[in-house]
């Protein structure tokens, strides 16, 4: 869910609740085949305050695996112009508020709609915790085609993520296969064809 996209406020948190009713109601019905990725811990932290008791059925759906707490930053931030201790700030609250009301922290960081990436980000997000960078921005280029869908994003620290490009608009997997070399990280030293 966009919070910052062109729904008014209260709209995006009444979004926010029904999007999450439904993906418990399809928890329930396909247990242990339908798993929804949860984003933005300030969407879990609206229901906690409008309705307690959907929170709690969050929780419980977290526990047993139909939704699957991803981004471990408070919201989706733009990831070009805030400073590296805005990014540190957004890390820190989302990541506490995981662990305090669901025990755990999100090993995934999730910035899906985000129009480009600070350099600084590999070595952020490592040491805050991810250990996978999951978007999909990098492929919405009309001139440039990014050779990887799965690839190691290394920061100018020398710090690494494993990070999934998932290139949309692309549809059947069968067009997938523009990305022949990009399926699979490159093995150290390993060059692009």
């Amino acid at each position: 869910i966009d919070c910052a996209w062109l729904w008014r406020f209260e709209q995006t948190r009444q979004k926010a609740a029904i999007t999450f009713k439904h993906a418990i109601e399809h928890a329930r019905m396909y247990p242990g085949q339908f798993n929804f990725a949860l984003s933005e811990p300030l969407l879990l932290d609206w229901i906690k305050e409008d309705d307690p008791t959907l929170f709690k059925e969050i929780q419980e759906t977290v526990k047993s695996g139909g939704i699957e707490l991803v981004g471990g930053s408070y919201v989706e931030p733009d990831c070009m112009l805030p400073s590296g201790e805005a990014f540190v700030r957004e890390r820190l609250y989302g990541m506490r508020f995981c662990n305090d009301y669901f025990g755990k922290m999100p090993t995934v960081e999730w910035f899906l709609d985000s129009f480009g990436y600070n350099w600084g980000l590999p070595q952020i997000l490592a040491k805050s915790g991810a250990k996978y960078f999951w978007t999909t921005k990098i492929t919405w280029n009309m001139y440039t085609r990014f050779p990887f869908v799965n690839f190691w994003w290394e920061g100018p620290d020398g710090t690494r993520i494993l990070t999934a490009n998932f290139p949309m608009g692309m549809g059947p997997v069968g067009r997938w296969k523009k990305f022949e070399s990009g399926h699979r990280p490159l093995k150290p030293g390993g060059k692009n064809i």
